[in-house]
């Protein structure tokens, strides 16, 4: 009967084990995601909350900016 319930422990623990690895590969994949918006480095970019950026307000700073054709670096 004890050898069920150390199955059962080791296998919750393997679950819990389980998830966090998965909750911490996704934050990681979203990371790489955000480290690739160029906002930050072009010229259009304000840094102002109103308007983020001249040419495409409501593009900057979101995935869609990953592949502006508008960027110019600073």
């Amino acid at each position: 009967m004890t050898w069920v319930f150390a199955g059962l422990a080791w296998g919750l623990t393997g679950l819990l084990s389980l998830g966090l690895w998965s909750a911490i590969e996704s934050v990681r994949e979203t990371t790489q995601k955000m480290h690739r918006i160029p906002c930050s480095d072009c010229q259009f970019f304000t840094q102002d909350y109103s308007l983020k950026c001249t040419v495409h307000p409501y593009r900057a700073c979101t995935e869609e900016a990953i592949a502006c054709r508008d960027f110019k670096r600073l």
